[in-house]
């Protein structure tokens, strides 16, 4: 694990202790607290050494923060405007991680006026017996094609049940 120069958001709500501790502890392994966090979670689950799942190293060779999956999950996502308007529109989630999700969704013009300064809502089902993840994100890149619109979100200030959901989908 290399040291980040700069630490990004941790993609949910940590009281401030805990934060302090995970940071200590990243700064001793020269990792980020993120890094850090993932270990923790691939441990939880009962992931082993280098090859989690058994497989190769290619999950280290991962130039990426966290791994994705790829998926074909339904989604809504929520936006609201300083005038409490709500706007929701339907998406397909095309790959997952820890870190975020890549969306499509039908080209609007509500989709297309989502930046990173806007909070979006993301609500999918992993298991239909199960209750739906709620997680937030953030919009870090817009690709526009004809009639598609693909948005890659990193998720922040989630809620620690639903991380842990979408920790047990995606590290399986």
């Amino acid at each position: 694990m290399t040291k980040k120069v700069a630490e990004r958001t941790v993609p949910y709500s940590l009281n401030r202790d805990t934060f302090d501790k995970l940071n200590e502890i990243a700064d001793n392994k020269e990792a980020s607290v993120q890094e850090v966090i993932d270990e923790l979670v691939q441990h939880y689950l009962g992931c082993q050494g280098e090859g989690c799942d058994g497989g190769s190293d290619e999950m280290h060779r991962e130039k990426r923060a966290f791994t994705r999956k790829q998926s074909e999950i339904q989604a809504i996502l929520q936006t609201s405007d300083s005038k409490r308007n709500f706007n929701a529109r339907s998406a397909t989630i095309r790959n997952l991680s820890l870190g975020g999700a890549l969306f499509s969704t039908p080209k609007t013009s509500e989709m297309e006026s989502i930046d990173c300064e806007t909070p979006v809502e993301i609500i999918f089902y992993l298991d239909k017996k199960a209750d739906p993840i709620v997680l937030q994100g953030r919009a870090l890149r817009l690709e526009r094609e004809t009639d598609t619109c693909h948005i890659g979100m990193e998720f922040v200030d989630c809620d620690f049940s639903d991380y842990k959901e979408l920790a047990r989908y995606v590290l399986q």
